[in-house]
């Protein structure tokens, strides 16, 4: 939920909340708790358990997770950006598919970065500066004998501590502090991004 403040400005200054509820994404003008009204809902095919998800700093997208559409569809991370330029019609922009097997649970975003915790696959960096051509800027994988959809790994990848750090809490691993700012806006090309020191 967020003090509206994006492109739409039929909503400017309402209590905006958009929920990841299973199957899809629903958004709510929640300024009168006692009398939310419903906006819209966004969906799509695979749509497994939609759980989770983060506006950028613009508020104009929103980035959602699916926590088992990798268990029922495919085994490779997918990564929904939509475009909330108009909160009645969210369009999905972009299903972004990671060359990772691995099942997504929690994502932050700080800048043009989303920290993305994906279990057995650990923290992946995706550098949306263009939300239409995501791609992975870096990652740290805290189980690499690891590579399965499973549950066991990177729970959530926290950005905020710093301008510099991000902690990522790793089940049955503990707890990683990762410094990724020098590797962060650059694209690299032959590779699914880079890992972290």
């Amino acid at each position: 939920c967020i003090v509206y403040r994006g492109p739409d400005w039929a909503y400017h200054g309402r209590e905006i909340c958009v929920g990841s509820n299973e199957t899809a994404i629903s958004i709510a003008d929640v300024t009168d708790a006692d009398n939310p009204s419903g906006i819209a809902r966004g969906t799509y095919p695979s749509a497994s358990y939609v759980h989770q998800g983060w506006f950028t700093e613009d508020q104009r997208y929103f980035i959602q997770n699916d926590e088992l559409d990798e268990r029922v569809f495919d085994e490779q991370t997918h990564t929904y950006i939509w475009d909330l330029e108009d909160l009645d019609d969210p369009v999905l922009l972009v299903d972004f598919v990671s060359d990772a097997v691995s099942t997504d649970h929690n994502l932050y975003l700080r800048d043009d970065f989303v920290y993305q915790a994906n279990y057995s696959s650990g923290l992946r960096i995706l550098d949306i500066s263009d939300p239409s051509k995501p791609f992975v800027a870096g990652y740290f994988d805290t189980r690499p004998d690891d590579s399965a959809v499973n549950f066991n790994g990177a729970w959530t990848a926290w950005p905020y501590p710093d301008d510099d750090l991000v902690i990522i809490s790793s089940r049955g691993e503990g707890l990683f502090v990762v410094r990724p700012g020098a590797l962060l806006g650059v694209r690299f090309t032959g590779m699914e991004g880079h890992a972290l020191d």
